[in-house]
């Protein structure tokens, strides 16, 4: 079964998006990602990549004046921004079927297929952030869902929630608290109340991330992994750091968070990084700098009792 994702990203994320790509090709082969991308230079680079399932979207394509108005905010901010901008161009314009959005630092470790076939009448499905008891008050702050990863069916129901939160995100989308707003997800929150066919994700497995991963037991399975039994579908990486070592990729130890599906990540990073070279032997965006042997062991260190402690 094949599948149209949408994601968005700009040249510091370009390859992190492509090991997003690689892992859909992977266990969905023939699937398609449709990349908003926010600069010339990660355009210009996909192209010179030249992978036919990955399709580009310049924001001029979109051709919406109030998000091209909206340009002076961060740059985090923006790309909250035109989240349901670009889902919402691609299923009024280009998408039948569905359309799987998934931020550009996921990384599938199986189908998606599951979820269609445990979801079969959902419009839009949705996946709560299922914080650990201790985070769980970031839920008034960030919202309940998170909206790194949401699946849209191509009715009426998914193109009126976009329509709203795109003009939501428009007339405001910050990176701080405001009257119940932060951010592009806050909006979420009422979808279930306002929409018919809204569903919550109850698998564990799916989007995945540094806010829950703690809650469950994790084994690998072959290739994979199993969260409490259930298949991990995708992982979050939120606030993962790289840096590069001559042109190994390498993470700093404080943002890993389970060392199998993180060396998972690293080895795709690699594969990533390594095809841009190819084509762009300077291309060094998106990493930070390499970190000093201090700093490795204080964060080794922390990283080691962190997980002893959980």
């Amino acid at each position: 079964m094949t599948y149209d994702f949408c994601t968005l990203t700009d040249k510091n994320f370009v390859y992190k998006c492509l090991a997003l790509f690689d892992s859909i090709e992977r266990h969905m082969p023939g699937s398609r990602l449709w990349v908003l991308c926010l600069d010339d230079e990660s355009e210009r680079l996909f192209k010179k990549l030249g992978k036919p399932g990955i399709k580009t979207v310049a924001l001029v394509d979109i051709g919406n004046k109030d998000l091209e108005a909206t340009r002076a905010r961060t740059k985090q901010e923006f790309a909250w921004t035109c989240k349901p901008a670009i889902m919402s161009y691609l299923l009024e314009r280009k998408v039948r079927g569905s359309l799987i959005f998934a931020d550009s630092d996921l990384l599938f470790y199986s189908s998606v297929a599951p979820l269609f076939d445990a979801h079969p009448n959902a419009s839009i499905m949705l996946t709560s952030h299922k914080f650990t008891p201790k985070k769980a008050p970031l839920a008034d702050l960030v919202g309940y869902f998170n909206s790194g990863f949401i699946v849209f069916k191509d009715d009426e129901t998914s193109k009126a929630a976009l329509r709203k939160w795109k003009g939501q995100c428009i007339e405001w989308c910050f990176n701080y608290h405001d009257k119940g707003r932060h951010g592009d997800q806050s909006y979420l929150k009422t979808w279930p109340q306002e929409f018919s066919n809204i569903e919550e994700i109850p698998e564990k497995g799916v989007n995945l991330g540094t806010w829950n991963i703690d809650r469950y037991t994790i084994r690998q399975r072959g290739e994979g992994f199993s969260i409490d039994g259930e298949a991990l579908v995708c992982y979050h990486f939120h606030g993962f750091i790289a840096y590069l070592d001559g042109n190994t990729v390498r993470p700093y130890p404080i943002t890993v968070h389970h060392g199998k599906i993180y060396d998972a990540y690293i080895a795709a990073l690699q594969k990533a990084q390594d095809e841009i070279a190819s084509v762009e032997p300077s291309w060094k965006y998106g990493f930070a700098a390499e970190i000093s042997p201090l700093r490795w062991i204080k964060q080794e260190t922390t990283r080691i009792v962190r997980s002893i402690c959980q």
